[in-house]
């Protein structure tokens, strides 16, 4: 049901070695390269300031001293490039670790708390990545070969995390309603995705990977985003809120509201986007008041989310959402 597919990251490091040193491989070695890291690429080139030429020239000058590329996400993936290079023996020995793995163990774990029936065919594609540690993308995940990789609980915890975005995103593909509003640049069209992302990624990091949100068990600058989120808490629930409120005016400017969005549900830092915690912070309120059924069953009706936590906010003293937006949302559908 799951595989790992490591020849990306392999044939990856080593053209990332030679360019390194200064010997760029001819053109066919090249090819060889983007066609073992198709997945990667097609990902990538759909980010806003990034194309397959962008991503060919990060991977080529990636160790020039001159090169500055203006897109974060490419800045992000040049100095995981360099990582990548610096710490050779690391990634060997993750490759070595991921050769052994069986995957396969996790899924039954993450369909726990995905609704009944939930497919999860998938391939877990090895990348080399300094801007995700890990993506859901077209059914299948990136999963880059600079994390922990050889903590087998990290490792099973990351995996079950973009593992339950496959089974989330297979219900979602299947919802007509959704599919349609995603094929609008509108307003509404932003709001129904914040909520999307609020419950996908909520669900993902309070069931599937609930060390992410614990001081203990993450790196030191995670722990200083995470400190700053709950000394913030309020005010980026407020943020939340206002871009509800934005999206859902009837004159709503879809380029203003997405630019809102992207600032909730990306962190271009690379370390946990706003929309992540808000979303574990909105799943763990919700599991102290309502059976875990109802939870997953918001995956197939999106529009119980909201009134659902908003119910359990009310009882905890938790930020509560505007009742009026809450209602907007629900009339969407």
């Amino acid at each position: 049901m799951l595989t790992i597919n490591i020849e990306g990251a392999q044939t990856m490091l080593a053209f990332l070695n030679s360019a390194s040193k200064g010997s760029l491989p001819a053109e066919v070695e090249l090819q060889a390269v983007l066609a073992s890291n198709q997945f990667f690429m097609e990902f990538y080139s759909r980010w806003k300031g990034v194309n397959r030429e962008s991503l060919i020239e990060t991977m080529c000058r990636f160790h020039r001293p001159e090169y500055q590329p203006e897109s974060p996400v490419l800045s992000a993936l040049a100095k995981g490039f360099r990582r990548a290079v610096i710490e050779t023996e690391r990634m060997q020995a993750n490759l070595d670790f991921l050769r052994g793995a069986n995957p396969s163990v996790i899924v039954g774990g993450v369909l726990a708390y995905l609704p009944a029936r939930t497919s999860l065919q998938s391939v877990i594609h090895i990348t080399i990545d300094g801007f995700n540690g890990g993506f859901q993308y077209q059914g299948q995940m990136g999963w880059s070969l600079l994390g922990d990789i050889i903590s087998t609980e990290q490792f099973e915890a990351g995996i079950s995390h973009e593992l339950h975005h496959v089974g989330f995103a297979y219900w979602a593909e299947r919802d007509p309603i959704r599919q349609s509003l995603f094929n609008e640049k509108s307003g509404r069209a932003v709001a129904v995705r914040h909520v999307q992302n609020l419950l996908s990624e909520g669900m993902a990091m309070f069931y599937c990977s609930p060390d992410m949100i614990r001081d203990e068990k993450v790196s030191e600058a995670y722990a200083r985003k995470l400190t700053s989120y709950r000394q913030d808490e309020r005010f980026l629930f407020a943020r939340s809120e206002k871009l509800l409120a934005l999206a859902l005016k009837p004159d709503a400017d879809f380029a203003t509201c997405h630019q809102s969005l992207e600032a909730l549900s990306i962190d271009f830092d690379g370390i946990l986007p706003i929309g992540h915690y808000l979303g574990a912070r909105m799943i763990e309120s919700m599991s102290k008041h309502h059976p875990q059924e109802r939870i997953i069953e918001c995956v197939q009706s999106l529009s119980r989310f909201l009134p659902l936590y908003n119910q359990s906010a009310r009882k905890s003293g938790a930020f509560v959402y505007d009742q009026s937006l809450v209602e907007q949302v629900s009339q969407v559908f």
